[in-house]
């Protein structure tokens, strides 16, 4: 052999001895199995929300709505069901999702002057989608007050296991760790 063939060999057995690729991780992880009848159930209310909000079209508090259908569509579709907890919060955020979708049918919208902990949405102009957010409204807070109030935004980052569904939970119902009076 010649020294040209050799020196291929050798760098073609040095290729070849390449560590092997870490595993590859899906993320996020593949939910827990949905029962036909919770899928049913939530399926059912899915329909129906969807049927009301078809009846709203261009109203602006709309995607205070469109939210809770879309988390739970992408949570059936996308198997984001990561615990068995998770399918109660779909079918609690269905509720939620209705009664707007109902006093939105009547011209209400209560939430937009809510205190506490709301939950709201809005369309993105980059892509059309419809995105949700969380706000901690002071009891204090006034829209005609000359008060100037203080804005705090935080952004929920990710985990293995965020859905939407247990965004828009967590959202109503914790207000997070950094709570500032007012």
């Amino acid at each position: 052999m010649n020294r040209l063939t050799l020196l291929l060999l050798g760098l073609s057995a040095g290729l070849s001895a390449q560590p092997p690729q870490p595993p590859v991780i899906q993320l996020p992880p593949p939910g827990i199995e949905v029962s036909q009848k919770d899928q049913t159930a939530l399926r059912s209310g899915l329909d129906h929300l969807d049927r009301l909000t078809a009846e709203l079209t261009g109203n602006p508090h709309l995607p205070d709505v469109l939210i809770f259908s879309k988390a739970v569509h992408y949570a059936l579709d996308g198997n984001e069901f990561f615990h068995a907890e998770d399918i109660f919060r779909a079918k609690d955020l269905l509720r939620t999702g209705i009664e707007r979708a109902e006093q939105l049918g009547r011209g209400e919208a209560p939430w937009v002057d809510a205190k506490g902990l709301v939950v709201r949405g809005y369309r993105s102009q980059i892509d059309g989608s419809i995105q949700p957010y969380g706000l901690v409204i002071p009891p204090e807070f006034t829209r005609t007050s000359a008060h100037r109030w203080r804005v705090d935004v935080w952004f929920h980052g990710r985990s293995d296991t965020l859905s939407e569904v247990n965004f828009l939970w967590e959202r109503l119902r914790n207000p997070g760790t950094f709570t500032p009076r007012g």
